[in-house]
């Protein structure tokens, strides 16, 4: 990883050589950021970064257009997940799969709003059957003890923790949510899709519609809305016929988060900067 002074010194010294810049997470703006990025990224020969929304943030900070910047996934998909996928999972409400399950994945922080997952599956109890398992630890764990408590869903929903294999289970549950505030590129909601599990996922920033691919391959819906959570993941419990469409349209388009799609894209883009082509 070059900084932003080895960048101008190449530039300086080897005005020959070519420097693609590489964005993954969502930056923080800052009054020095932007001082130093519109320096940085105008001698710079090509951008490449992760999700549509981060191409904006780098844009409005850099000065440079976002139509120069180029959207490439992260290689999230791999064999090696499949064959984690396949082994049984150990919570007992997978195991026995008499009632639908709802998952949640990821840190217990802000970020991830799993409070209006909670909300939300709660509104979905009280006329389907269901159960909530949300894997994860961190600090929000006592508050979403709390609401879990307040909204009597101690024998639906559960917080097990930190789990090493999140692929068996995520295989087989019903419908996976990501409930987050902001993302970059999510990974468990690339790994859901190329499962084949029906999902729904908040609109937030910066490219998880662009992974739904505008609601065919999950269910979008806006920040902190625990009504329109619900309904989408009521949808997806009870109508089959729209979940089995959800699941098939995953993963016929999950090839486009694998290694090889993946590293063809960057071959290209690479290929373009070194013949100062436009991609």
């Amino acid at each position: 990883m070059l900084t932003g002074p080895t960048i101008l010194a190449i530039k300086l010294f080897r005005p020959r050589t070519k420097i693609l810049i590489s964005s993954s997470g969502l930056p923080r703006d800052s009054r020095i950021r932007r001082y130093l990025w519109s320096f940085i990224y105008d001698r710079a020969d090509g951008y490449v970064v992760a999700a549509p929304g981060v191409a904006q943030m780098v844009s409005e900070i850099s000065g440079i257009s976002a139509s120069d910047i180029s959207v490439l996934w992260e290689a999230v998909l791999d064999d090696e997940m499949t064959e984690l996928s396949n082994e049984p999972p150990t919570h007992r409400w997978l195991v026995d799969g008499d009632v639908p399950v709802v998952v949640g994945l990821g840190r217990l922080t802000r970020q991830k709003d799993f409070g209006t997952l909670i909300r939300a599956f709660a509104k979905v109890r009280a006329s389907t059957p269901a159960r909530l398992v949300i894997f994860g630890e961190g600090e929000d764990r006592d508050s979403l003890v709390d609401e879990i408590s307040k909204l009597g869903l101690e024998e639906d929903a559960d917080l097990p923790g930190f789990i090493a294999n999140p692929y068996s289970h995520l295989r087989k549950c019903d419908v996976y949510v990501l409930s987050s505030i902001w993302e970059s590129s999510n990974h468990s909601l690339t790994e859901a899709q190329g499962l084949g599990v029906p999902s729904v996922t908040t609109d937030c920033p910066s490219g998880q519609r662009e992974i739904a691919m505008d609601g065919e391959t999950a269910l979008v819906v806006p920040v902190r809305d625990a009504d329109a959570m619900a309904d989408a993941i009521g949808q997806l419990i009870n109508d089959r016929s729209l979940a089995e469409r959800i699941s098939t349209n995953a993963l016929n388009n999950s090839g486009r988060f694998r290694p090889e799609s993946v590293a063809r894209e960057w071959e290209l883009k690479i290929n373009a900067v070194i013949n100062d082509s436009i991609l």
